[in-house]
């Protein structure tokens, strides 16, 4: 399992949204202030993961929660990335 730019846990060939500071910072900066193009992708990517988990069967999606929340505790392990 890998952690990218603190919003995204990648494991089976997929790549997921996970709950951040960093994530929330951009959903903010996109409500109220003038998003990045990496930002705004960032945030077309969890919109992605949001409608796949919705749509998915039940059984996936439960092993799906229990490998984010996997990746959850990894990055809370990780040494945060510095700010641009």
């Amino acid at each position: 399992m890998k952690i990218t730019a603190g919003v995204f846990a990648s494991f089976d060939d997929m790549c997921w949204s996970i709950p951040s500071e960093r994530a929330f910072e951009i959903v903010h900066k996109v409500s109220w202030g003038t998003p990045t193009k990496e930002e705004m992708q960032i945030l077309a990517g969890m919109v992605a993961c949001y409608h796949h988990m919705i749509t998915m069967p039940e059984k996936l999606r439960r092993t799906r929660v229990r490998q984010l929340r996997e990746a959850l505790k990894l990055a809370a392990k990780q040494p945060s990335e510095p700010a641009e």
